[in-house]
This record gives structure tokens, sequence and C-alpha cells, in this order.
């Protein structure tokens, strides 16, 4: 028996039968099938055992004649991938509908991987059957044998290390076998990391692994001291060959190459400061380092540097530092004005052999001093003619550190100097603007140059960039026609009045300006117009612009020259001047101050109002009204102020509270103002410590005499600050039945344990009423106790009697002499 060991994973099976005809039917001279031939058919092809690797089983086929009369004897050849399966099989006739089952005559060792089996059919004298059908004699069967184990993938982390490391080996494996193959399930086996060939790391084990499933396994290399050098590593399914597998190529993974260095230091310069900053030039500077080693042994001694534009100014000795060990260095240089660049360098001698070489430095470029820069040179006006008068305004930059010196800005064209400005210095990162004094410009082209510090005298970081050139085109010269001042006659108009415009216009520019209009505008209206005839270069004129009627308010007055565009100018920027008119009188709250800024509690402040007329009539005298929170504080006279003429008024308080002050003008209206808007103030007061509120009472209430039916009486009321803190100005109402009783009364600021009288206004009681007395009945005043401000009581007129008044002394508890001590306020009544 021939047999093939096959490395693929199918085993087939090919049978051809032959059979001689029961009979011969000649057509045309030849043979031709007839529908009622035999027709041999193989219809099963199997084994008798189920063909794991290394089990014997003899292969069977199963014919049967499908045709329509028997056959003849036939044979029944074997064969395994080509290769004769034992001897050929002879059977007899088959019957119509019969069948045979044969095997063949020695047995088939399986093996993991594919057999082909084939089987033919002939007579003894070599002829074939006739049949019917002759293309089903051939059939065939896979048969796909054992597990299919390979190295899915393969992972090595690090892949460089240094003695000592570890490093994880992983790899997943995989059963690449179908579940509907023979045998296709792995029993247990090992995965190897072989190095460099060898088995140095022991194997994992693998209990089983079934068809399509996977696992992964790890091994980790623990390197040692010693290990230095480069190695291939791989991994290897199933290193014993325990398993039966059909295609072993694919059970190792691709090598991976690992290196494994020698264990040493590794110096770092982590960082460096420097003292003081910023550097300033013949200062010295101290360096301060960070070193580090971050290698896996302990460095020896070893020298720092510190290199300062490729020369060593400095260096100390390190007497060695251990794994993971820190430590700082000082080094000292004197700084000299410049752009340095500075390097720390350890180990600069290469004494310790390290594992990097590249850390071993920390570098910086320093700029020491001021670095002043002109980056920008605006011209005014920016196309000058001839004649025009030329300024340059040069943006300096400070680059670096802040000058606190004067230093000098020149400016030249054509390199003829203009003028030299003083800037008497420049903070680091700020920027200033300077003008030149102005160039009278000739026709044709120049070169405008700015120059910072032309003298040398600040010592500078770079002095390559302190020159800025631009160059300028000067044209032909033209007039400039300049409006320079707008009036009325009379000066303060009042309302209704007729007021003459008038104008002084200029040609500022070189060339003689051709005739041109002059209009007037009040609140944009024109209101007037004239003409010029001409204005030769640098004359002025003064032109009238007819009349205007004032009326009261405040107007904008506006003259334009040049209205219809008539003239080139060089500027045509100032042909129109602006002028705010005030007719009628206008009160302005101009400030508002407080002194001290930040009193405590309890100390006196004088807050100070200046005011302003900015209207054309004198004011009448009116008041300035000073008001913490709102809570009036006092009421000051304010004397008539004539036309653009300043008052002031100021007040002394004490201070009791943090609020908002604001000062009113002319509270009561008694200025007729065009402008009733700008007459408030406001500023914050802010104490220096918290203050103790007030607590305003009232302690008792009684009538000054006898109370009559018909009879006026008024009434005393009691009112005391039992709080810790000094009260602001306040209000008592008095009130009969619920009604007040004219108009409330103003009490003075109380002083902390204070107290005074208040008198109600006069009125007629009738018969039984209740009395009621309110103290800050608008709650104004911040308080510790707000439900101790009203005071109730019953009268009877027709009882005709009188309640004597109480003293004050009585009222509070104190003694005459410690009343006497106390500051008491009087009472005013507040106008209706």
């Amino acid at each position: 028996m021939a047999t093939c060991s096959a490395s693929m994973s199918h085993l087939r099976v090919i049978v051809i039968l032959a059979s001689f005809a029961a009979a011969l039917v000649l057509v045309s001279g030849g043979a031709q099938a007839q529908l009622d031939d035999p027709d041999l058919v193989v219809t099963n092809i199997t084994t008798d055992e189920t063909p794991t690797p290394g089990t014997s089983t003899r292969v069977q086929t199963t014919i049967e004649n499908q045709g329509g009369s028997p056959s003849n004897d036939f044979t029944v050849n074997f064969t395994l991938d080509g290769d004769q399966l034992g001897q050929p099989v002879d059977n007899g006739s088959l019957g119509e509908g019969e069948s045979a089952v044969l095997n063949s005559t020695v047995p088939w060792t399986a093996e993991a991987g594919q057999t082909l089996v084939g089987v033919s059919v002939e007579h003894d004298d070599g002829d074939f059957t006739q049949e019917s059908n002759t293309d089903n004699n051939d059939d065939n069967r896979s048969y796909t044998i054992g597990a299919d184990l390979r190295v899915d993938s393969f992972d090595v982390d690090p892949v460089e290390v240094v003695e000592g490391d570890e490093i994880e080996l992983t790899a997943t494996i995989e059963n690449a076998a179908d579940p509907e193959d023979v045998a296709p399930d792995a029993g247990s086996f090992e995965v190897g990391f072989p190095i460099d060939g060898s088995s140095t790391l022991a194997p994992v084990s693998v209990e089983g692994l079934a068809a399509g499933e996977s696992t992964t396994v790890s091994r980790t290399w623990p390197t040692t001291e010693g290990d230095e050098g480069q190695y291939s590593v791989t991994a290897d399914a199933d290193t014993d060959e325990e398993v039966a597998d059909r295609d072993r190529s694919n059970n190792g993974a691709d090598a991976v190459t690992v290196q494994v260095r020698k264990a040493l230091p590794d110096l770092v310069v982590a960082g460096a400061t420097f003292s003081p900053d910023p550097a300033q030039a013949d200062r010295q500077l101290t360096f301060t380092a960070e070193l580090r080693n971050n290698g896996q042994t302990d460095a020896g001694p070893h020298n720092v540097s510190l290199i300062v534009d490729d020369e060593t100014v400095d260096q100390t000795s390190v007497d060695g530092l251990d794994q993971a060990g820190q430590r700082n260095v000082s080094l000292t240089w004197t700084a000299e004005a410049g752009n340095h660049d500075i390097e720390i360098r350890t180990d600069v001698d290469d004494a310790i052999e390290e594992t990097s070489e590249d850390n071993n430095r920390w570098t910086l470029t320093l700029p020491v001093g001021p670095d002043l820069v002109p980056d920008s040179l605006d011209i005014q006006p920016p196309e000058p003619r001839a004649g025009d008068r030329v300024r340059f305004t040069v943006q300096i930059t400070n680059d670096g550190q802040a000058v606190d010196q004067p230093f000098s800005v020149s400016f030249a064209v054509d390199g003829t100097p203009i003028s030299s400005e003083e800037l008497t210095g420049l903070d680091g990162g700020e920027a200033r603007n300077v003008t030149s004094m102005p160039w009278n410009a000739t026709t044709g082209d120049h070169d405008v140059t700015a120059i910072v510090d032309p003298d040398d005298e600040i010592g500078e970081v770079d002095r390559q960039n302190n020159q800025f050139e631009q160059s300028l085109t000067v044209g032909e010269p033209r007039p400039n026609v300049v409006v320079l001042s707008a009036s009325l006659d009379p000066v303060a108009p009042e309302d209704g009045e007729q007021a003459t415009v008038r104008a002084k216009v200029e040609n500022a520019g070189a060339r003689e300006a051709d005739a041109f209009t002059v209009r007037s505008l009040v609140d944009d209206e024109e209101s007037g117009q004239a003409s010029v005839d001409g204005l030769g270069a640098g004359e002025t004129t003064d032109v009238e612009l007819g009349e205007w009627t004032a009326e009261t308010g405040s107007h904008e007055l506006a003259i334009e020259a040049d209205v219809d565009e008539e003239i080139e100018e060089g500027n045509e920027q100032d042909n129109r001047f602006v002028r705010e008119l005030g007719i009628g009188a206008d009160l302005d709250l101009l400030e508002l101050s407080v002194s001290p800024t930040d009193p405590e509690p309890g100390e006196n402040v004088t807050a100070f109002a200046l005011a302003q007329n900015n209207g054309s009539v004198a004011t009448a005298a009116t008041n300035v009204s000073f008001h913490l929170d709102g809570d009036r504080i006092g009421t000051i006279p304010l004397d008539g102020l004539g036309p653009n003429e300043q008052g002031s008024a100021e007040i002394t308080f004490t201070a009791a509270r943090s609020g908002a002050l604001e000062a009113r003008l002319d509270t009561d209206d008694t200025v007729d103002e065009y402008d009733e808007d700008n007459n408030q103030g406001q500023r914050a007061i802010e104490l220096a410590s918290e203050a103790q509120p007030p607590d305003l009472t009232v302690r008792s209430v009684a009538s000054e005499g006898d109370i009559g039916q018909d009879d006026e009486v008024r009434f005393v009321a009691a009112i005391a600050n039992e709080g810790a803190g000094p009260s602001p100005e306040a209000l008592v109402e008095f009130r009969a039945d619920g009604e007040p009783i004219g108009a409330p009364v103003s009490v003075d600021g109380l002083p902390a344990g204070s107290a005074t009288n208040v008198t109600s206004p006069a009125f007629e009681p009738d018969g039984e009423t209740e009395l009621e007395v309110v103290v800050d009945p608008n709650d104004g005043v911040g308080e510790a106790d707000e439900t101790n401000n009203v005071v109730t009581e019953s009268i009877d007129a027709s009882a005709a009697v009188g309640v004597p008044v109480p003293p004050i002394a009585a009222i509070l508890g104190l003694s005459t002499a410690a009343l006497a001590a106390r500051r008491l306020g009087g009472s005013k009544r507040k106008p209706p």
C-alpha cells in the first residue's frame, strides 16, 4: 500500500466506476448508451473509524446501480493523494437498484493534514462496461484533520532597557482550526519565549484551546547585571510539539530585537534661577542650578560650569550624586549690558559615563539692560505740501528692562536735525510716543530719521535697533484755511436777544488761498454765511456771519471755512471750529470731595462741593444739600453766581457709617436752568473700620400746656439715640388719629447716648384723640432696632388738663451733670 503524508488540511476521496453493459446496441457503426443500460453511482464515502490523527481506519464506499438493467462484474480501485491504497476490490454484478459497500484492502493511518482517495472499476480485459451515464462515477470527500495553532500577536515592552529592568513578553495564541473539522481542538501545550533561540525563560502552560478560540499569555524577563547586549526574542506555540498541528509554519512569531544597556548614572541640569532678577549691568548675578541623577547607579565626582557666550566664567565641584539624588549648586557672574547666551553644564569634563550626555546642560538667552526701539513713525499732515508745518511722532518701545534716567530722541530730515526731545525714563515693556518740533516742508523727496539715545547714554541690550528711517515726498505748496475761533456779540446774550456771530480765520499754508465761503451753524442749523475774497499765506481775517436770536438752553456753535471745498488745502481737517454756548443759567456740580477720605467711625468729616454757572446769565442765591444714602445731612447756602463763575459749599458731619455721599445743587429749584441734569454728584465714603449703628427711640411725649377743647396745643417728644453709633439727620412725625400734624420735623444727627426735645406743629384736639409720635418714619436711618421708633398716647381735650414736659435728664435716667456732657441738638421744622 502506498501512503502520502500531507501537510494539507483536507482528505479527498475519488471513486471511478466502470461496468460491463448487459447489452450493446450498435448505432451508426458505434456503441450508443441507452437509457435502460446500467448506471453505477458512488453514493457515499466514509471510514469505519473517525480518522483522528494516528487512528487506523479503512475507507468505505457505497456503489449503487441506478440504471435500468443489471451491471456486469466491476472492480473498485482506492487511492490516497493519487497513490494506490491496497489492492483493487472486485465486485460481482449489481442488479437494477442494488448497491454494495466496499472497503479498502488495507487500513489508512490518519495524520493531521489532507488525503485524496480514488476508485476505478474495470472489466477483466480492460474494457469498461457500457453505462447510461459515466459522469457520476467520480466522488470525493474532504477530511480536515487536527488543530492549527498560530501566534496571532507578539509584544515586547519595553524594547530598550537598562540592566536590572524587567521586560514584559506577551503573546496571543489562536487555534485557527474550524470547529467542523476532524479533531480540531488542541490539548495541553506550552508557549515558549526563546531568547536568541534558547529557552532561557520557563514556558507558559496552556490547558487546551478549542477550535476558533484564542488565549493571551505573558512572561516577565528580569534582566540582571551583566545582561548588556542585543537580543532576538520571539514566541513559540507548542514548543514540545505535543499537539497534532496541521501547520507548524505559523507556530512562531517574528523576532523582536531587544537592547539591554549597561546600568549607568544620568546627570541632568533640571533647572536654574538667577538673582537679583532682573539682571542689571555691572551687578553680580548668582545662578542656582538644580542637579539630578536620573540614572540607575550613583555618579562619582564631577565639575559643573557656568558658561556665558561660550566662555567659562565660574566652575564648582560636586563630590558625587547618588542614584535618584538631587542637589543645588551656585555659580556667579558679573553681568554686562547686552544679549547673552547662558549655559550651565554638569560633568563638563565628561568624567562620568552616563546613559545620556544630551541632558547635561541648561541654557538661557539673557538680555541685560533696556532695549529702546523706535518701531513706527507718524507724519502729520500725512501728505504734506511745501510750506506745511510737519510734525513727526515716533513710538518708542522698551523691549528690555526699565530705564530710570532721562534719555533723548532726535529727529532729522535728510541728516539735518529738527529737534531733540527728552523722555524721563521708560518701564520695561512700556511704549510711549514722542513728537518733534514742526518742520517747514520743502518740495521733493526726503529721508526722515528718528534716533533713540543718540548720545549712547543708556547701556542697552542691542544698539543696532535704535534708529528708524522713513521716506517722505513733499508736494508743491498749498494753502490751508483754519478757523481759529468763534464769538458772539454780546458775549452773554439773554433769551430773545440778537447776537452777532463772528469768526477768526487764518491761512496757515504756504500759498495764497483763493476766494472761499465761511458759514456758521447753531445746533446744526445754518445761521449765517459770508464770503472771503482771498487770503495770503500766513494772513488772518475776521469774518462777520450775521445775527442769531439767542434762546435759553445749551447750544453748539460751529464755524466752517471753505464750505464748498473750492480750495485744495494741505489739511482739510482743520476747517471746522466748534464751541458750546449756554444761554440762561446753568449750575453745574464740578467737584465733590471729603476729608478725611477714610474716616474712623464717629470722626468728623468735611464734605466740599464746587459749583459753576456754565450759563450766560447770573443765578440767584440758592443752596447745596448733602445726603448720605439718601438721608439728608444738612443744607448750606450758595451765593448767586455770574456767567462762568464758581462757588463752593462745605459741611461737617459725624461719620456714622460707610455709604454714598451725594451733593445736590439748587434743591428747592429756585434757579431757572436750561440743564437740570448736572446739578448732582456722588462719591463713596468708606470707613476705616466697621461703624456701630444708632438706635433712635421716642422716650416720652407731653403737652407744653393745658389741653382744652378748641384750644391749640403743641406736644414735645423726647428723641434719644440709644445705639452704639451716631445717627444722621432724621425726621420726626406727629400724628393725630393717624393723620399727620403738619410737616415732619427735622432732627440733627445725635451722638450715641444723647437725646433732644422735638416740638410738634400746633393743632386743635377734638375730644378724645390718639396721639402718635414716629421717629424716622421713612426708614431712612439704618438702626440696630427698628421696632422702638413709635410711641402712642391717648389725650382727652374735654378734661382740660396739662401734661408737664419731663426734663431730658429724667427721660434718659442721667444726672444733670452727665447730661451736660452730652451733645443735645436742637430741632427745626422742614419747609412744607
